[in-house]
């Protein structure tokens, strides 16, 4: 390589990262593309972005291009969403969009081309921005607990993007033929059955909802958004409703099959259904 400046480089890992964190760090961090130590050893991850993709390629060895090729597709967009800048008062800015980019710890060894959800509550800790888009990523129940972190470690994001996942509440059909024996006890003893048995996702949906920073958490084109997890949605309260978005598009609002979610809801009204339509009206808004 030629024309780099040399940047001396901090031996331990690092704990954060940011746009100063240099390549080798960042390798450390992620736990892959060892080989690429040496020749990326003087870059940073703000350097990344301004690097001729085809040049570096070029300038690698023939063994190594490969592995080159999926460094940069991996992380030239993860450096771009560190150097957006986020106005406070603006939901329409920060969009940090991962959609397809990032994959399940379940099967990040598989797909090393994206970004492992595993990893990302350290990518993106510090970072700034307000809509977090993690749609169509192929994760799990499992994963939710990342999302989670995320959340929690970087309280500016108001809008997250979840749909077209697979989250179905696995642990929670585990349990479906002890929920079936519960029923016949008296409703106390049932509810507080159901309690104990509540899935992880339920658990972290609820808290995701109840943080003071989400506006909006879209659940659509799951399977827990469809009429098999009625039970799930008998657990949402109405403060729950004003920030969960589980209907695709605003036209399937006149269409009205979607109160088939809620109409076993301990407080179904008219009023639960209209606070649903409002909330999926503001969200469509802004998106």
């Amino acid at each position: 390589m030629t024309g780099k400046k040399k940047t001396k480089e901090n031996p331990s890992i690092v704990t954060e990262i940011n746009l100063e964190t240099t390549v080798p760090q960042y390798i450390d961090k992620i736990n892959k593309f060892d080989g690429l130590r040496k020749i990326l050893q003087d870059y940073t991850l703000r350097d990344i972005l301004g690097v001729d993709e085809d040049t570096i390629i070029e300038d690698t060895p023939v063994n190594l291009r490969a592995s080159m090729r999926l460094f940069l597709k991996n992380t030239v967009p993860f450096a771009k969403s560190l150097s957006s800048t986020v106005d406070s008062n603006n939901e329409g800015k920060g969009y940090l969009n991962l959609s397809e980019k990032v994959v399940s710890q379940e099967l990040a060894k598989w797909q090393p081309e994206k970004i492992s959800i595993a990893s990302l509550p350290d990518q993106l800790k510090n970072t700034n921005f307000q809509r977090l888009d993690l749609s169509w990523c192929t994760l799990f129940d499992s994963d939710f607990v990342y999302i989670l972190q995320i959340c929690e470690q970087v309280p500016s994001i108001k809008i997250l993007e979840l749909q077209g996942n697979r989250f179905n509440r696995s642990d929670k059909k585990s349990s479906q033929v002890d929920d079936k024996k519960s029923s016949q006890v008296d409703d106390k003893k049932s509810s507080q059955v159901d309690d104990k048995k509540s899935s992880l996702v339920d658990n972290i949906l609820i808290k995701i909802l109840e943080m003071n920073n989400i506006k909006f958490l879209n659940i659509s084109g799951n399977p827990i958004a469809t009429v098999d997890h009625i039970d799930l949605f008998a657990k949402f309260e109405e403060k729950h409703f004003k920030k969960l978005i589980f209907i695709p598009e605003f036209s399937w609002i006149i269409a009205g099959n979607w109160k088939a979610m809620i109409k076993k809801h301990p407080k179904y009204s008219e009023q639960l259904e209209d606070i649903i339509i409002e909330a999926h009206k503001k969200y469509f808004q802004i998106i």
